[in-house]
């Protein structure tokens, strides 16, 4: 087996062997008109001095790089291009759509847009944060996608520029922005929507090594590398402050530490690296950055900066600790194409993984206000892994005051962005709105998180003036480790869930094994009363994920509690749906059944709700209880566990009861299935057994008549004859002579001489009847009570002597081909014929043989 075909083997065990959520799909949201419909470009016009051009040609508005300095005709924010206005709603939400594109690739500016209401008539001014736009091939127009969540009913409008400060190449290139501007209301409820389609395989890129797993939804996995089993991570990193003022590395670490994150940001050397695992944090990134501190880093310094960790990782086997290369937002530019090329060149060379022949640790770009430049992954190119975005600051990331707006994470289904958006990037700074930021990341899609940064410029994580870090450590970090199997899961989901308090409150979705939750996050500066709306979704009530206790009723669709805030404000709900398990009927009694026999089948039936949201799985169905061994259990239609039933969906099985033992006997029909409101059925099983007693009849002298009873089957004509009873039945037995006998009376446990006789079944018994030959004729010296029986056993050439008396017999048929001869009127000692013998009804001759008669008379 050659390496890529050994590899493509264990890329897939590993896969699935974290989880099957890689395989989600985000559908297209469904979109109302467009409500902007502008498709001419004299709608449009320029601001701050700058000259509106339309390339006919192109059919777009050109921005043109000035080669010698860097610039553009419509530099800074304040030289821009504005569309047309368009009144929007208050509380809907809105998906703005440009296109762009740009002559060659890369390109060397990053195009910037804001969708914004001015203050009007003293409403305030709201906008959005801002997007922006790289190319991830030439000559092709791409979408660049703003979201929009009015809180007033204003006109927007949409402003377009490139950042000087970004214009670090001076690559002759032009973009165009289209005249074409598309504006959709979006459907409620769930935030996270997109135009298009994205399925986490084929619209995203995994990353694996032997030690580091990124699935396309983000998810962070790493091991041990002589480990088979991935383990789910959700980091929690922090940027460092120096080591000054007489402050360690272990003691700065330590205190990360207590305060529960787990992991370091922006490691520059081996020793940080060591001193970080030796406190205890596990979560490790090496910084790449053509930029530090607003100062300039040659390549080769910052390339061996990076390769003295990789080292250290290769030389202590701590390479699952480091989670990935780290490159910063400003250095994330296409202005910095030339460098992240030699980076991502030396990484793909130097560092590869020995399982996959590829780089060892994925490439993170943290895009943060600026957001996704798609030129550093795409359909092309991979020279970046996964991506993250700033969340709970406004776009300059300088206010203590919230614009909750993750942009980034809402571009999950960005045009040609084939690297997971995973990272939640919050403000040290932003204050009570920190742990409301964090879920709302959460909310939307993140699946790790990092704080920029301890001190410096911002507060440091103990400064008593940070009303957030002690939260975070005594409750909300440990919550988090609770919340992995759903943060997990896809942040999108077939049904909806919506408040009254947006923007204020903002909710999400997530499903698990069929269960419903729901993560609210809350901006609100006091409590609120907040009603949640279900949509496709049926529950009976919301409980607390962390602590199990009811939280509402949920009727129609609806429940209403109260939303904390600041600290507080945050929520994480269990969506208790209707009992989808059930079996029918709940119990069955089988009667008395013998000892040893089976008794009829009772037929039960599994069934899955018709209002289950999902599918349920049968994981087992057992017989339990102290006599389970007394009760027999078949497949029925269900067939082996496990399987499953669709919603609305049914099976039968079959039970029996076959007992062993006398008297009553319990047990339980357990079924356990994913029914997490009801994950064990129970139902009862009963029956007596009664023992099975032996009835033994014997006849004597020469089975001369038949013992019958008034019970059913009983029948004894000779010989020892044995019938089956349960305890305490009662039997009336008859014995009735034949014709050659006579009833000589009972004995064993039948006493009387003659009549009938009685047996109460108490235990096993044995009794005899005898029956008493009536000799009437005889051969040689045998007797015979009738000359039919006498006429069987005479030889040929024989001779049957009768006596002198009426026989019973009714008539004789003689067919035997024999000769014999048959002589009548015999004394009881056969000494003398005194008389004749009669034969009632008729002699018959058949076949070939003869008969003698001597003193017979036939009547």
């Amino acid at each position: 087996m050659n390496k890529l075909l050994v590899f493509m083997l264990l890329f897939v065990l590993s896969l699935m062997s974290v989880s099957s959520v890689v395989a989600a799909e985000l559908p297209a949201a469904t979109l109302g008109p467009d409500l902007m419909v502008v498709e001419d470009e004299t709608l449009w016009e320029a601001k701050g001095g700058s000259t509106l051009s339309y390339d006919s040609t192109q059919q777009g508005f050109p921005f043109i790089t000035n080669v010698a300095d860097g610039t553009t005709n419509h530099d800074t924010m304040i030289k821009l291009i504005q569309s047309p206005y368009l009144n929007l709603t208050a509380g809907k939400q809105y998906q703005f759509v440009l296109r762009m594109k740009a002559d060659t690739f890369p390109q060397g500016q990053t195009i910037n847009f804001k969708a914004e209401a001015g203050n009007i008539d003293g409403i305030p001014y709201e906008g959005s944060r801002t997007s922006t736009w790289n190319v991830s091939r030439a000559g092709e127009w791409e979408e660049v996608n703003i979201s929009v969540r009015p809180q007033y009913n204003k006109r927007w409008y949409v402003q377009v520029w490139v950042n000087p400060t970004t214009a670090f190449a001076r690559t002759p290139s032009t973009i165009y922005l289209a005249p074409d501007f598309d504006v959709y209301e979006l459907p409620g409820g769930n935030e996270a929507v997109t135009l298009h389609g994205v399925n986490t395989v084929t619209d995203k890129d995994s990353f694996v090594s032997r030690t580091q797993l990124v699935d396309g939804l983000g998810n962070i996995y790493t091991k041990k590398e002589t480990d088979t089993v991935w383990k789910h991570v959700f980091p929690r990193m922090i940027y460092r402050d120096s080591p000054t003022d007489n402050l360690t590395y272990q003691t700065m670490f330590q205190r990360y530490k207590s305060y529960g994150f787990t992991g370091i940001m922006n490691l520059t050397d081996a020793l940080s690296a060591q001193v970080a695992i030796d406190v205890g944090l596990e979560h490790l990134s090496m910084i790449g950055n053509s930029v530090v501190n607003d100062v300039p880093v040659p390549f080769e310094t910052m390339w061996a900066k990076i390769d003295a960790i990789y080292q250290w990782g290769e030389t202590t086997g701590h390479h699952r600790n480091l989670l990935w290369y780290y490159i910063d937002n400003e250095n994330g530019m296409v202005g910095n194409y030339t460098y992240q090329e030699s980076l991502r060149i030396n990484v793909d060379t130097d560092h590869l993984d020995p399982q996959t022949g590829k780089r060892r640790h994925p490439i993170y770009y943290l895009n943060g206000n600026v957001g996704v430049p798609r030129t550093y992954h795409n359909a092309s190119r991979t020279a970046m892994d996964l991506t993250g975005s700033y969340v709970g600051a406004n776009a300059a990331c300088d206010s203590f005051e919230l614009n909750p707006e993750p942009s980034l994470l809402t571009q999950f289904m960005a045009q040609n962005l084939r690297a997971p958006v995973s990272v939640i990037q919050l403000q040290m700074n932003i204050g009570n709105t920190f742990i409301p930021s964090l879920f709302y990341g959460i909310i939307m899609g993140g699946r790790a998180m990092s704080v920029w940064r301890d001190g410096g410029d911002q507060l440091t994580i103990n400064d008593p003036n940070n009303p957030w870090p002690a939260a975070f450590r005594d409750d909300v970090s440990p919550k988090i480790d609770l919340m992995l199997p759903i943060i997990e899961q896809p942040h999108f989901t077939s049904w909806k869930a919506w408040t009254n308090q947006f923007p204020s409150v903002r909710i999400g979705t997530r499903e698990l094994n069929g269960v419903g939750y729901l993560l609210l996050s809350s901006f609100a500066a006091t409590d609120l009363p907040v009603t949640v709306t279900l949509q496709n979704r049926q529950a009976t009530k919301a409980v607390d994920y962390f602590t199990g206790a009811q939280i509402a009723t949920i009727t129609n669709g609806q429940f209403t509690f109260t939303m904390g805030h600041y600290n507080n404000g945050y929520r994480v709900i269990r969506l208790v749906a209707p009992t989808a398990a059930a079996a029918s009927p709940a119990s069955n009694d089988y009667g008395t059944v013998t000892n040893g026999q089976t008794s009829s089948s009772a037929t039960f039936t599994l069934s899955n709700h018709s209002s289950a949201t999902s599918s349920l799985q049968i994981n087992s169905r057992t017989i339990t209880g102290t006599n389970a061994n007394q009760f027999i259990l078949s497949n029925g239609s269900c067939g082996t566990t496990p399987f499953t039933l669709a919603p609305g969906g049914s099976c039968t099985l079959q039970v029996s009861f076959k007992p062993t033992a006398t008297g009553l006997k319990n047990a339980t029909l357990a079924i356990t299935s994913t029914d997490v409101n009801n994950p064990t059925l129970s139902v009862a099983l009963s029956g007596t057994g009664r023992a099975q007693l032996n009835l033994t009849v014997s006849t004597s002298n020469g089975s001369g008549g038949t013992v019958t009873g008034d019970s059913s089957g009983i029948s004894c004509t000779g010989g020892n004859c044995t019938y089956d009873f349960t305890q305490a039945d009662t039997v009336k037995l008859i014995a009735a002579a034949n014709i050659a006998s006579v009833f000589g009376g009972w004995s064993g446990a039948c006493t009387n001489v003659s009549g009938s006789c009685t047996v109460t079944m108490s235990s096993t018994k044995t009794l005899g009847a005898a029956f008493n030959l009536v000799p009437r004729a005889r051969i040689g010296t045998t007797p015979y009570g009738s000359l039919i029986s006498a006429y069987a056993a005479v030889p040929s050439g024989g001779l049957i002597q009768a006596k002198s008396l009426i026989f019973p017999d009714s008539g004789l048929s003689c067919n035997r081909n024999i000769s014999f001869s048959l002589k009548g009127g015999y004394a009881d000692t056969y000494s003398s014929q005194t008389g004749y013998s009669t034969i009632s009804g008729k002699l018959t001759l058949a076949g070939n043989g003869t008969v003698t008669v001597d003193r017979i008379v036939i009547q």
